[in-house]
């Protein structure tokens, strides 16, 4: 991880924040944040971590993200490492990627 890009949107994020995966997907994360020092310093942080380093958690916050049509919604972020979304994008039903 090394941009902070979104590679890949749930179906409960979606929901909870208002935004289509067309609207986000590579798109900076932290252009989402009511705080955008703070995503940025996060990401900052997590791109010197290792992968095993960022699997225990250390890279975590809570703060407020942008809702698409409401007022800011409360999030808890953790970092982990990012990839190209092979896992959830495989077999034949694939979620939006």
């Amino acid at each position: 991880m090394t941009t902070g890009t979104i590679l890949c949107v749930d179906q409960n994020f979606i929901d909870y924040a208002g935004w289509e995966s067309k609207d986000l997907l590579g798109r900076s994360f932290s252009t989402l944040a009511a705080d955008t020092e703070l995503l940025q310093a996060l990401i900052k942080q997590a791109c010197h971590l290792t992968e095993a380093e960022l699997a225990t958690g250390m890279v975590h916050a809570d703060t407020m993200i942008r809702h698409k049509y409401a007022e800011d919604v409360p999030v808890s972020l953790r970092f982990d490492m990012g990839g190209a979304c092979v896992r959830a994008c495989e077999g034949p039903k694939r979620p939006p990627c």
